[in-house]
């Protein structure tokens, strides 16, 4: 109660959120999206419909909780059972809350709301603290029962556990190929927040990071300023900064192709590699020798997304794509003056960069 009063204290709903109200007026569909929510993380990877089957396990489980909140309710005298069950009563409570909570602001939006991946690491802890509440239960409940009569509750334990077994299993196997591709897919992010102050790009940020880039930057800077971020973020556009001493140009972290120039773009691709990750590049640095031959960032570049993930990408980071491509505007550069443009395979976490083989001139 405490977290739903402190969420909407002096809130303020966007204009075009709908009412928060809705719940008030449709409270059978707010029950089911409550519902859908916390059993949405057992619903991947089947051919079932998935907002149905999430009603199903979400009832399932709070059927369950409950069972498990009220016989600790009733032995709330035993001290000892109480201060092992309250902690993760208490995670069970924040899954329920935060269902709560996301019902409130996105019933109108439909029940597909709950689909989203952001959700699922609130839902899952309820599953998690059941792993735990269950067995503490049961084994406070049977300690008065005979050898058999114990048997009998561990092996009815069992069987309720095997349905969601049964369907964490596929959940599990569907998203494994996914986790590569988001993580590199938000390292490309972290590259660019980290260069947010020198090399703006705010429709990738826009893509890839929030939609709205001016709170990105303040965001990103208060946060600097306070040591959380982890490379802290760059004040020069330089990629000596950020440039391996030691790379002068090799084919082992990937090549530059330019393709063509036409009407005031240049494409440019090639592949982008990091041997210490033995996997592709978290971003490729695009830059261009200044008056004095030093390379300056102008652009911050993602790799190809894989339109089908494999499974093998789980394990082994090879098995992403390398291949990267950008149609560079060419006011990105120097006007009236002949450019040597470079790529650099960035590692975001290490903030460390590696030249590519080959480079192109171009001249605004």
């Amino acid at each position: 109660m405490f977290e739903l009063l402190a969420y909407f204290w002096d809130y303020e709903k966007p204009a075009h959120h709908p009412s928060l109200r809705s719940a008030l007026s449709h409270p059978i569909p707010a029950g089911e999206f409550v519902l859908a929510f916390l059993g949405n993380p057992l619903t991947f990877g089947t051919s079932l419909p998935p907002l149905p089957l999430g009603v199903g396990i979400g009832g399932l489980l709070v059927v369950v909780l409950l069972i498990c909140a009220v016989y600790l309710w009733n032995k709330r005298n035993d001290r000892s059972l109480l201060g092992e069950g309250l902690p993760w009563l208490m995670l069970a409570m924040v899954a329920v809350s935060s269902a709560v909570l996301t019902m409130i602001g996105r019933l109108g939006f439909g029940p597909a709301q709950v689909r989203a991946s952001r959700y699922t690491t609130f839902a899952v802890m309820l599953p998690i603290a059941l792993l735990a509440l269950v067995p503490m239960v049961r084994s406070h409940w049977t300690r008065s029962f005979s050898a058999r009569g114990q048997l009998k509750t561990k092996a009815a334990s069992f069987l309720l556990l095997g349905p969601f077994i049964l369907l964490a299993c596929p959940s599990f196997l569907s998203d494994s190929p996914i986790w590569p591709v988001i993580r590199q897919m938000r390292l490309y992010g972290k590259a660019l927040v980290s260069f947010i102050n020198v090399v703006p790009e705010p429709e990738a940020l826009a893509r890839r990071v929030f939609p709205y880039n001016g709170r990105v930057k303040s965001a990103a800077n208060a946060l600097n300023r306070i040591g959380y971020l982890h490379p802290p973020l760059l004040q020069s556009n330089l990629v000596r900064n950020v440039a391996d001493p030691a790379s002068r140009g090799s084919t082992r972290f990937g090549e530059l192709q330019f393709h063509e120039e036409k009407s005031g773009e240049i494409a440019l691709g090639g592949q982008a590699f990091l041997l210490d990750k033995q996997g592709p590049a978290d971003a490729v640095l695009i830059t261009y020798d200044n008056a004095e031959g030093e390379p300056v960032i102008c652009a911050i570049v993602s790799l190809e997304v894989p339109r089908k993930p494999r499974l093998r990408a789980a394990w082994d980071p090879s098995a992403l794509p390398s291949r990267w491509g950008r149609i560079l505007p060419i006011d990105r550069l120097p006007e009236g003056q002949q450019c040597l443009l470079k790529a650099w395979s960035y590692d975001a976490e290490a903030c460390r960069a590696y030249r590519l083989e080959g480079s192109a001139t171009v001249t605004r």
